[in-house]
């Protein structure tokens, strides 16, 4: 989402370029900054750093034990963002933070 507001971009369309895209499996999309360069945009960037999270170290940690510290993140960030979102341009927007089940595989 950031990255939309600090360069211009433009996604090709068309049968040619969906072909393309599931050949090279990837979408190509054209970027561009200040002077059509990589040089982002001028427009404000709102970065907000929360408290670090407290957590056991582990080097093999039990799936209840990273549920637990990811619940602990997840719980953090829509801290964070409920905080926050009126100062980012969001005052009305209840959540966007999508939380799926987390899955670890050995």
């Amino acid at each position: 989402m950031l990255q939309s507001y600090v360069y211009n971009r433009w996604k090709p369309r068309g049968r040619f370029f969906l072909k393309l895209s599931q050949a090279i499996k990837f979408t190509p999309i054209v970027f561009w900054g200040t002077l059509w360069s990589t040089i982002p945009l001028r427009r404000p960037i709102l970065v907000v750093v929360g408290k670090p999270i407290h957590f056991k170290k582990n080097s093999a940690p039990t799936m209840e034990e990273v549920s637990e510290v990811h619940g602990q993140f997840v719980k953090a960030l829509r801290s964070l963002f409920k905080r926050h979102r009126a100062r980012a341009g969001y005052p009305s927007l209840i959540s966007w933070i999508y939380v799926f089940k987390l899955h670890i595989l050995y």
